[in-house]
């Protein structure tokens, strides 16, 4: 699936989360303590890395990071950070 926009993303992300009743799970504390995760998941495969490691991982490493990159982003989207206050 190709999305071309961060509004079609959002509106995607919107509706996985309705399929799924998830909203009721949508809290801030909740919403913080999963964006947090995510970003902890993004910094473990350049854990003890030095930063010229950093800029050259290897293909699977590449490929970890942009899946936590993506979870990051979608954690940033939709719904759910509209009920963050402030």
């Amino acid at each position: 699936m190709t999305i071309a926009t961060l509004e079609l993303l959002s509106t995607a992300v919107r509706e996985f989360g309705r399929e799924r009743d998830w909203h009721q799970y949508h809290t801030p504390k909740n919403l913080t303590a999963a964006l947090i995760v995510e970003a902890a998941e993004l910094l473990e495969p350049f854990q003890w890395l030095t930063p010229e490691q950093s800029l050259n991982l290897p293909p699977d490493k590449h490929e970890a990071v942009r899946q936590e990159m993506a979870d990051v982003r979608r954690r940033q989207t939709g719904d759910q950070c509209r009920q963050i206050p402030g």
